[in-house]
């Protein structure tokens, strides 16, 4: 409290200052840069710190004192270093409506128009203004009080900017030349959206779309708006069909025939911001209008021989299709051989083989969105459009192999998203294939060969280098399966020659390795030392051999003792790591055989490291000063191999009683609690073998349990990877992961639930976890989708039944869960489709799967579906399709639409929970909603709810019978994916969108002003009105030259200053002529300046009638037709660009009539009657 009453007397002291700074500086004349010019920037900013960091204070102070203060410190006069930091004092004081009123009495919209008219050497107080303009959306102005005997209907609410400011913002946003053009035009695209009359009466919208056409940096922000405007049919009618947003597809069509050099930042950025559009259901169902005019013609831009605008079409279709370049797209596009892809040359260095590519066999929401999309662009002529730029004679070969590749994996989407009627009339490329058989052109027939060769190649290689999805055993089908087969076959037959050598070419083998000649291992052979170990040393007579007269192994096996310093002080290095798989393949070998099992009793190896991890063992005293293990030493040399002997021994069990008898388990205990040291405890556990109960399990239970979170994430990520590689499913680890969930760590917690989540998949582990019956409650919202897994199996459910989970959670889904499931299932789409900021909404670690649904995964048993049907959710949420289906206007009842049906369709896509849809008969209410619904989202919504039921056979089989067919696998499974019959009426009506008309044109409630009565100032309005006409705009600039040369002292008539302030406040005007008719006034901007155009407004008011017959509207009939709309945003009828005897005199009439000033909007259209006709 005291801290408040000590700001607030401490602004208030500071506002009686910069008043009393503002009365001297009025004594002294007010010219220049006034000597407390530096004490005022010192008060203002004093004050801008105490408002910021006191927020009550703001309320609390005298608004009308602190404009008189402050205010005149905006003067032209001032610096604009005080006008900056006043503009931002502003940001902090107004608090409401009420406040913004009382600066705006000051004449603060003068002040700011007067900054937004400066060049860039004032950014930073044009910085200001932004920021200010932008405080201006979040408010509000109060409600008005009405009277009883008024019109019961409440008025408009005022616009947040003012006309005349909103006009000289837009002409600083439509500069290209401006530094805060991109901030300026986002910050016009959210004004849109809070008032979209005001820009489009203002001539905003035209500076949006032309920017988004330009290719401009935030052109996939304003695609976003204009998205969400076509979305409702409330908004679509401010936009022309074929001439608003399709001038962004001009681009690509524009490089046709010119010749200039062709700017391929800006097609790369147009087509950037033309596949944000497409990816969303606005964009992709408003550009299907008109026969799909706009994307056929996208497409047809393909046939332009140009290859830069191919190669970045090209590029466009990977992306908006979501195909990921595999590694082998690289080899194919250089044109090299895919048949050598992956199989090393003969005689080449043996070397890891390329990774497979993952082949995702999952389809989900998104592939139900690209399958309508692909379907579209291919009726659109995508792939013959291909096929052009394949057989072009003399084309770009680079450009015809990228339409080659993608002509291919288009196919594969086809192939795999569409129904195989549909599909095999697209795989069997009739113009291919035509021209592979005509014989008239013979060069067209040898590119058609190629290109089906080439696509022949893609298909076998593709199959070859893409992995299988991974299971939990080997597929005998796989398609790698034969390579494997040969593979293991070739190494079997290998080691059984190697292992039947003869007595005099295996002691010549063993003398050739080096070791029984020569003690120094620079000398030995490491290659021919594996060969031995994986070849002849198999054989368990010649290891008996070796063991009894050779010294062989007694030489060998010294060398990988620790303190030799011979293995252990090798560098750690590509090279190098031979010697550490010698080792373990030697110490397999020796365990392997009794003798080699004594060998290992008696040798110094496990004595040597015992003795070494006691150097670290803080039990033993203090800890050695070099030890073996330390850091450094692990790091840089092999000594971290002895890890990996270690784990070679923990997979024999005479192994494990010889780690037991040298006490290395003990040391493992130790070291699990040493802090500092988990590059130890990771080498122990990654190495270990847990086959077998005993020491290991402990080992990773200890570390599991450790005090130090970070050590316990890594045991838990390891102990998730056991589960994952494991081939059936193990109870102790099962265990062992659930203990997990109890950890105090919440990033533990949060892995072992995507580990459990992922296991839980199937129905064995899910059995199994669920036998344990976990207590999964204190995770919250972090155990929510296991909770859900659970669900699905019924032994699950009805333990959740039990603890009660089942009757809470599913009120909490009925009244507000379902809404929340809109925005996630939503961000889940844009973020599959590659749209961006969704992070937000989703879990970081996105595998790209829809967020699973608490009704869906009760209608996976019998008793869920029964309890949904008790408590009578289904039939509410039918009643809200059947009431509210085609509900364009009220949000609120959107938003509950959409939910109710994602809770249908997850319903429905069950053998159990489908018999619901056909009890409610609502199908027919659903299919109304995809093919009539105004509000496209929720089209869309249906069109993915019709797709999650056709998941089943029955709803597969009933939905073919409606004009929807389901793709389905080759075994005849539906895969959930569905889509109307291809060139037949169900499809064209789910792409049509009613017709709409344009919104009624805004008109005014005029102030009038008196007309000028001295001839020149007629002039002068004359030419300033002719500057917005590019065809006049010269002679009108120099006619207004003349004129300030002639009456010099006009240019200085606060009268004439308003009139033209008026006009170009009423008027569009560029950034440049705008700056130009203000600085021909002699005219400084301050207090009196203000209140001198305060009272010119009143005495230039007319005299005539207080009210303006409102003007009858234009006939609106040749406006009906889609395609003809027209927007509110032209401005050919607000212009005044006229000259000569004939646009003079519609001048004069306009003048007679009077000129607006201040204008109060009034909008009629949506509230209308009328328009509902």
């Amino acid at each position: 409290m005291e801290d408040f009453k000590g700001a607030l007397a401490s602004s208030r002291g500071l506002v009686g200052q910069l008043a009393e700074l503002g009365r001297l500086d009025d004594a002294g004349g007010g010219s220049g840069i006034t000597v407390a010019e530096g004490a005022r920037l010192a008060c203002v900013g004093r004050l801008t710190e105490i408002l910021r960091v006191n927020v009550r204070v703001r309320y609390e102070l005298d608004i009308s004192e602190f404009a008189q203060a402050v205010m005149p410190c905006l003067a032209d006069a001032c610096s604009k270093d005080l006008r900056m930091a006043v503009f931002r004092l502003l940001r902090f004081t107004i608090v409401d409506a009420t406040a913004l009123g009382v600066l705006k009495d000051e004449g603060l919209d003068w002040y700011m128009i007067k900054t937004l008219s400066r060049d860039n050497k004032h950014v930073e107080e044009k910085e200001q203004v932004l920021k200010l303009i932008r405080l201006f959306l979040t408010l509000r102005s109060e409600p008005q009080p009405q009277n009883s005997n008024s019109n019961p209907s409440p008025p408009p609410p005022a616009p947040p900017i003012s006309e005349p400011l909103l006009r000289a913002f837009i002409a600083m946003c439509d500069s290209s030349e401006d530094a805060l053009r991109l901030t300026g035009l986002e910050t016009l695209a959210e004004l849109v959206l809070v008032d979209i009359d005001a820009v489009c009466l203002s001539g905003g919208m035209r500076v949006l779309l032309q920017a988004l056409a330009e290719g401009a940096e935030v052109g996939p922000a304003l695609a976003g708006v204009f998205l969400y405007l076509i979305d409702r049919p409330r908004t679509r009618g401010y936009f022309r069909l074929g001439s608003d947003l399709e001038s962004v597809f001009s681009v690509f069509s524009e490089v046709y025939g010119t010749r200039q050099s062709i700017n391929t930042a800006r097609l790369r950025a147009c087509s950037k911001t033309i596949s944000s559009m497409l990816r969303t259901w606005a964009g992709l169902l408003y550009f299907s209008l008109n026969d799909r005019r706009a994307i056929a013609t996208l497409v047809n831009t393909l046939r332009f021989p140009i290859p830069e605008s191919r190669e970045i079409l090209i590029d466009f279709f990977f992306e908006l299709l979501r195909i990921r370049g595999a590694k082998w797209h690289g080899e194919f596009l250089q044109g090299r051989r895919l048949t050598l892809y992956g199989r090393g040359a003969l005689g080449a260095p043996k070397g890891p083989n390329p990774a497979l590519e993952p082949l995702n066999a999952r389809l989900d929401l998104s592939d139900q969105f690209v399958a309508l999309l692909v379907s579209i662009f291919i009726e659109a002529g995508l792939l013959d459009a291909l096929a052009v730029v394949i057989q072009e004679k003399g084309g770009n070969e680079g450009v015809a192999r990228r339409a080659a590749l993608l002509m291919d994996e288009v196919l594969q989407i086809v192939s795999r998203v569409l129904p195989g009627r549909v599909s095999s009339t697209i795989l069997s490329l009739p113009a291919l294939f035509a021209m592979t058989t005509s014989f008239k052109d013979n060069d067209q027939r040898n590119i058609g060969i190629d290109t089906l060769a080439s696509l022949d190649s893609l298909d076998r290689n593709r199959l070859r280098l893409q992995a299988q999805p991974q299971t939990n055993r080997n597929r005998s089908n796989s398609v790698d399966d034969a390579i494997r087969r040969g593979q293991r076959q070739a190494e079997q037959t290998r080691k059984t020659m190697a292992a039947a050598v003869d007595d005099k070419t295996f002691a010549t083998m063993i003398v050739d390795t080096g070791v029984t000649t020569s003690r120094d291992s620079v000398r030995w052979n490491v290659d021919l030392l594996l060969e031995v170990m994986d070849g002849a040393l198999s054989s368990s007579k010649r290891l008996e051999e070796v063991l009894k007269t050779s010294k062989f192994c007694r030489r060998l096996l010294p060398f990988f003792h620790p303190f030799a310093h011979r293995f252990s002080d090798l560098r750690s290095t590509k090279p190098n790591e031979r010697w550490v798989k010698l080792g373990c393949k030697f110490l397999r070998v020796l365990m392997s055989h009794s003798e080699g099992q004594r060998m290992l009793t008696e040798d110094k190896l496990l004595l040597e490291l015992m003795e070494c991890f006691a150097q670290l063992d803080p039990f033993n005293g203090a800890p050695s000063s070099d030890p073996i293990f330390s850091k450094k030493r692990v790091e840089d040399t092999l000594t971290y191999g002895y890890f990996e002997m270690l784990g070679t021994l923990s997979q024999f069990s005479e192994g494990i009683e010889l780690l037991q008898r040298f006490r290395i388990f003990t040391a493992f205990y130790h070291l699990s609690e040493l802090k500092s040291r988990e590059d130890l405890i990771k080498g122990m556990i990654e190495h270990l073998d847990y086959s077998r109960d005993g020491h290991p399990r402990i080992v990773l239970s200890k570390a599991l349990t450790s005090s130090y979170k970070h050590i316990r994430k890594y045991a838990t990520e390891h102990l998730g990877k056991l589960i994952q590689n494991s081939d059936e499913p193990h109870e102790w680890t099962l265990r062992l992961l659930l203990t997990q969930l109890y950890d105090p760590a919440v990033e533990v917690c949060e892995q072992a639930v995507e580990y459990l989540q992922e296991a839980c998949q199937s129905s064995e582990v899910l059995q199994m976890v669920v036998r344990m019956r976990p207590t999964l409650e204190h995770l919250g919202e972090l155990g929510h989708p296991l909770l859900l897994r659970f669900m699905s199996n019924q032994a699950g459910f009805r333990y959740l039944r039990e603890a009660r989970y089942v009757d809470r959670e599913m009120d909490g889904w009925f009244q507000e869960r379902n809404l929340q499931y809109v925005i996630q299932v939503e961000a889940f789409l844009a973020k599959a489709l590659g749209q961006e900021d969704t992070e937000e909404f989703l879990n970081p670690d996105f595998d790209g799967m829809a967020p699973p649904h608490f009704y869906g995964e009760m209608a996976k048993t019998e008793l869920g579906c029964q309890i949904i049907h008790e408590k009578g959710h289904f039939a509410d949420f039918a009643q809200v399709i059947r009431q509210y289906g085609l509900e364009d206007e009220d949000r609120e009842l959107i938003t509950k639409l959409k939910s109710v049906l994602w809770a249908v369709g997850n319903i429905g896509s069950h053998h159990y929970g489908f018999q619901f849809i056909e009890e409610e008969d609502i199908l027919q209410n659903i299919i109304d909603i995809v093919e009539q619904s105004a509000v496209l989202s929720v089209r869309g919504t249906a069109y993915f709810v019709l797709g999650l039921l056709s998941c089943t056979s029955e709803g597969a089989e009933i939905l073919y019978e409606y004009g929807w067919e389901a793709t389905k696998t080759p075994m005849g499974e539906p895969t959930g994916i569905c889509l109307p019959i291809a060139q037949g009426e169900k499809m064209e009506r789910f792409l049509d969108i009613p017709l709409w008309e344009p919104p009624l044109r805004i008109y005014m409630e005029p102030r009038m002003l008196r007309p000028p009565t001295a001839p020149v100032e007629n002039d002068v309005l004359l030419a300033i009105a002719n500057l917005g006409n590019s065809m006049t705009a010269n002679k009108a600039s120099h006619t207004l030259a003349l004129l300030k040369t002639r009456h010099h002292k006009l240019f200085s008539s606060i009268t004439l200053l308003y009139r033209v302030l008026h006009l170009i406040s009423t008027h569009s005007y560029r950034f440049s002529v705008r700056k130009y008719v203000l600085d021909l006034f002699e005219v400084r901007f301050d207090p009196k300046t203000v209140a001198a155009l305060r009272k010119a407004a009143s005495s230039l008011q007319q005299v005539g009638p207080a009210e303006v017959e409102q003007a009858a509207p234009r006939p609106r009939d040749s406006l009906r037709s889609r395609g003809r709309t027209r927007s509110i945003s032209d401005d050919e009828e607000l212009g005044l660009g006229l000259e000569g005897e004939e646009e003079g005199e519609g001048v004069e009439e306009e003048q007679q009539r009077g000129v607006w000033m201040e204008p109060q909007v009034k909008v009629t259209g949506f509230d209308d009657p009328r328009v509902h006709d």
